[in-house]
């Protein structure tokens, strides 16, 4: 199985916990920021900083072409209700507010943890928010100590983009077992969900609100102290 980070690309062998290397695909000359396979597996595009699209042949690792000239920016890749996971290239002092609201419109802003802890406590379904948006689990073992890289969510806290100095908040799935090396600041559902804060340029980010509406959306409200997890978890298929 493959797993691409944000500039360099190296695959990650899920059987073996680490990376192993398959193939260097080399081209771009700034970060790539995005990448998508073809329904058959045979073709990977990606997309870059510097204003290239290149499909790769994933067998070979040959270019099958290259485009110039695209604008980067807050990039959509998929929604679920309001919330939509973009791909961006911004390090930890760039205001992620500001430009999800250039980019997507005034209808967006960046998600806050209390969105979805919001989601959450009116019964919306966390395996449907995780399958819809393809959150992946952030760590191959659980007593990984580094994390698989772009499996991480940039978002808010109480509206703050940071938790301390430079670190921005994001979460990650865990899937009710928290990765050992992981700050955990607050978690949905028994570390299903977990808020952490950390350093790093690019990724992904989720955006909340109506991006066809020129209404802000309203700010989060501050959920109640304690997030207690239901009855029976929302435990997800394996």
């Amino acid at each position: 199985m493959w797993h691409y980070t944000v500039g360099e690309v190296p695959p990650w062998d899920y059987a073996l916990g680490e990376y192993q290397s398959i193939m260097d695909l080399k081209a771009h000359k700034d970060y790539v920021y995005r990448f998508a396979f073809s329904p058959d597996e045979l073709t990977l595009l990606t997309v870059s900083k510097d204003g290239t699209i290149i499909a790769w042949d994933t067998t070979t690792g040959a270019q099958r072409f290259m485009c110039e000239g695209h604008q980067q920016g807050l990039q959509v890749l998929v929604s679920y209700q309001k919330f939509h996971v973009v791909s961006h290239n911004l390090d930890e002092t760039e205001d992620l507010k500001a430009e999800c609201k250039a980019y997507l419109g005034e209808g967006v802003r960046l998600a806050d943890w209390n969105d979805i802890l919001a989601y959450y406590q009116a019964d919306g379904s966390m395996a449907d928010f995780i399958a819809e948006l393809k959150i992946p689990l952030e760590y191959g073992n659980p007593g990984d100590m580094e994390a698989i890289p772009n499996t991480g969510y940039r978002i808010s806290r109480n509206g703050e983009l940071r938790w301390q100095g430079d670190r921005h908040y994001f979460f990650a799935r865990h899937d009710h077992v928290k990765r050992a090396d992981f700050l955990a600041h607050d978690n949905i559902d028994n570390y299903l969900l977990s808020l952490g804060s950390w350093f790093g340029k690019g990724g992904f980010a989720l955006c909340y609100g109506d991006l066809n509406s020129t209404e802000p959306p309203s700010d989060p409200s501050e959920p109640p102290a304690v997030i207690l997890s239901p009855p029976e978890s929302q435990l997800l298929d394996q």
